[in-house]
């Protein structure tokens, strides 16, 4: 009597940011507020980013597909759900939420992990490949007033 064991084989790999650390995404609000948005309850909805945001990812050799999941996560604690948009409170003044599409999902509304992204041939060649999210939107809820500037943490 012959015994076949077979192990559990897991095809996933951990794809990292291709300079080895998270990039930050900037914004230029000094021309969003105002003194009609700036009032609780208020949302202000920032200028929506495409295409190449400026990152570039690498996944380790053994990779045998050319698609990746992606988690976009944060230690903010997610506040309220309004249309679908999680926001957590980034400062005294300010709840911040965002939304995203890729090429091949709909529309997706961090925090979330394991998204399923496009596909790209340096996936599994161990080269560093673009991260091409579209339509790329952060909303900002007012909580309370503020006057001049106000941090908002990483």
């Amino acid at each position: 009597m012959a015994c076949l064991c077979l192990a559990n084989i897991s095809w996933a790999t951990v794809c990292a940011n291709s300079t080895g650390v998270a990039e930050d995404e900037h914004y230029d609000l000094s021309n969003i507020f105002n003194s009609t948005n700036n009032q609780p309850g208020q949302i202000v909805v920032l200028p929506e980013k495409s295409g190449w945001v400026g990152v570039s990812a690498i996944c380790p050799p053994g990779t045998l597909v050319n698609y990746t999941y992606r988690s976009y996560v944060t230690n903010f604690i997610v506040q309220e759900t309004i249309d679908n948009y999680k926001y957590m409170q980034l400062n005294d003044y300010l709840l911040g939420a965002m939304s995203l599409v890729d090429s091949v999902m709909d529309i997706q509304f961090p925090p979330q992990n394991y998204i399923r992204m496009g596909t790209d041939p340096n996936v599994s060649q161990n080269l560093p490949f673009g991260v091409m999210d579209s339509r790329l939107i952060f909303r900002l809820k007012v909580i309370r007033p503020f006057i001049n500037m106000v941090e908002i943490p990483r």
